[in-house]
């Protein structure tokens, strides 16, 4: 899961309206530093997907992509909440695909193996695919390179890595997360996964699956923001990230992975407002949530387990 959360635009308006528009911003922000109310409502009276595990997620400049365990591809515009989806073909027999990542130009890629990159068109047909050297574990996208997790793991080195698509295999070490001593070669799997949330221009939040720790980097500069707060009894101890999107470079909507879980699989129960490490407020969502599709400083929109779509307002 990969991309960027929404963010502010430049506008060439009047000096009273940049005027009105700033304070509006110095309000919103005061209010978040004594505290937000949130709120949640079902924004679509059908689902957008079905319920089944979502594979992959990439976020494209004004829409977001998920590939699911069925192979369908859905698009969603986070402007309007449309959203269409198309069966992929292309896949061979023996692939199971997992991860999904859109470059600065558009192109969408997903791993139909360890060994093999593929990029998919938005109709979702398979093309270009690529040999990969080593086996790739997790795939998400900053910018215009690809994110990559190789395998096997390497105990105090990186544990992800960047590439430009058209060249996947020259790869340079992506700083912040560092592989984990394990007692087995199976533990060392286990205790790396790996995953990303969704960007806020350049910087990018990233966690290992079980940790309370998310690690913000640029590729250059690093920051790790302790999240103490998910040590609640109703989440999940093993798993409790479940889901971040930045929309600030201090400010994040955190989802929960509930300590319940739905048919057997984890999900999203909780939902938090962050700023510098701190909760400004959080919902018990009253659906659980796999994911988040879009954010900013006023809106976080999750995809529910049964394919709705939900959104939550601070005020």
């Amino acid at each position: 899961m990969s991309g960027g959360a929404g963010r502010a635009c430049g506008s060439s308006g009047s000096p009273s309206r940049a005027a009105a528009w700033s304070l509006a911003l110095i309000a919103l922000l005061g209010q978040s530093a004594r505290g937000a109310a949130l709120s949640s409502h079902i924004v679509r009276s059908t689902p957008v997907t079905s319920g089944s595990l979502i594979i992959g997620r990439a976020v494209c400049p004004g829409r977001v992509w998920l590939l699911n365990e069925h192979l369908d591809l859905t698009e969603i515009t986070p402007a309007t909440l449309a959203a269409s989806t198309h069966a992929v073909t292309g896949f061979h027999r023996d692939e199971r695909p997992w991860g999904l990542a859109c470059s600065a130009d558009q192109t969408i890629w997903t791993l139909p193996a360890a060994r093999t990159l593929a990029r998919l068109t938005s109709s979702g047909k398979v093309v270009d695919r690529r040999p990969l050297g080593v086996p790739i574990t997790a795939l998400f996208a900053i910018g215009d390179r690809l994110l990559l997790a190789p395998a096997p793991p390497v105990v105090g080195f990186p544990l992800l890595a960047t590439s430009l698509p058209a060249r996947p295999d020259e790869r340079r070490a992506w700083p912040g997360l560092l592989g984990r001593a394990a007692a087995s070669r199976v533990d060392l799997f286990a205790r790396n996964l790996v995953n990303c949330g969704m960007a806020f221009d350049r910087e990018l939040p990233c966690w290992l699956t079980d940790a309370t720790e998310i690690v913000v980097s640029d590729g250059v500069q690093v920051r790790r923001i302790s999240m103490p707060f998910v040590n609640q009894a109703d989440i999940d101890r093993e798993a409790p990230i479940r889901d971040v999107a930045l929309i600030e470079r201090s400010r994040a909507w955190v989802l929960a992975t509930s300590a319940r879980m739905v048919n057997g699989r984890r999900a999203g129960g909780r939902l938090f407002l962050v700023a510098d490490g701190h909760p400004l407020a959080d919902l018990l969502l009253p659906l659980n949530s796999r994911l988040i599709v879009a954010a900013d400083a006023a809106r976080c929109v999750l995809l529910t387990v049964d394919g709705h779509l939900i959104e939550v307002n601070a005020r």
